[in-house]
């Protein structure tokens, strides 16, 4: 009896175990695949991520600088070594004058209306003022330089306050003659001009413009874009000043175009 129960133990046969890894390696497979495709659209969607992060960095860094841009000072350049490059000049603050020193008289200083916010400017500061600019060139030469040779521009020296007057002085670092007075008596105080400039699939900013050395501010632009990056329409009697930005930028063959106006308000 003891014999004929233990023969009627059973087991799994060849061909059950080989139906049973066949199954497991199906599934195991089925899993795998689910799990790679779920691991290739994280990384997509976190590469993505990280391309609009960059060019939401890039765009809302030049329109806030743009934005408190001297008026009328933006231009498009394309430089051999840089490539295609956007130039203005950044303002420190803006002032009104009540005494400044115009064609044909000369002085080394002029009289502004203090605010509680202007600047403090140290002796050994990149500091200019700017009177009625109405163009580019009367700012900035050609190789990035801030230009005092149209007369719009002074080098600034000192600002000193007067709390009884509540005026300031502002001292030039000789005798200048601003050519034009600016019809709201408005003054500008700035500093050294800036550049970004687009080459290949960067985006770099230069300051002063004229500097070899440039801040990488994006990487994943895409070099075979069709539209300009930089476009200028210059400010009228009638409207501000505006600047087309046209960023395209590519990730794993996609690509992501980026267009944005940034307006440049006209108040020289």
């Amino acid at each position: 009896m003891k014999l004929e129960l233990m023969g009627k133990r059973g087991g799994f046969t060849l061909i059950e175990l080989v139906i049973t890894m066949v199954l497991l390696g199906i599934l195991a497979l089925a899993t795998t695949d689910f799990i790679r495709t779920g691991s290739l659209i994280y990384r997509d969607g976190a590469e993505r991520q990280v391309l609009l992060g960059e060019a939401r960095f890039a765009i809302q860094r030049l329109s806030r600088e743009l934005q408190n841009s001297l008026p009328n000072s933006a231009r498009v350049d394309g430089i051999a070594r840089l490539g295609e490059c956007l130039t203005f000049v950044p303002t420190l603050s803006s002032h009104s004058y009540v005494d400044l020193p115009l064609t044909p008289r000369s002085a080394a200083s002029a009289a502004i209306v203090s605010w509680s916010g202007q600047p403090e400017v140290p002796g050994s500061a990149n500091v200019w003022a700017a009177v009625y600019v109405l163009n580019s060139d009367e700012v900035v030469s050609a190789n990035g330089l801030i230009n005092e040779g149209a007369n719009k521009v002074a080098a600034v020296n000192s600002l000193s306050a007067d709390s009884s007057s509540g005026l300031s002085t502002l001292s030039f670092d000789s005798a200048v003659s601003f050519r034009s007075a600016s019809p709201a008596q408005r003054l500008y105080l700035i500093s050294e001009a800036v550049r970004y400039c687009v080459a290949g699939s960067e985006l770099r900013r230069y300051q002063p413009a004229n500097s070899l050395q440039g801040v990488l501010m994006a990487n994943r632009l895409d070099p075979r874009a069709v539209l300009p990056p930089f476009q200028v329409l210059d400010a009228s009697l009638s409207r501000n000043g505006l600047v087309k930005l046209a960023f395209s930028f590519t990730e794993n063959n996609e690509v992501v175009e980026f267009q944005h106006d940034i307006v440049v308000p006209n108040q020289p």
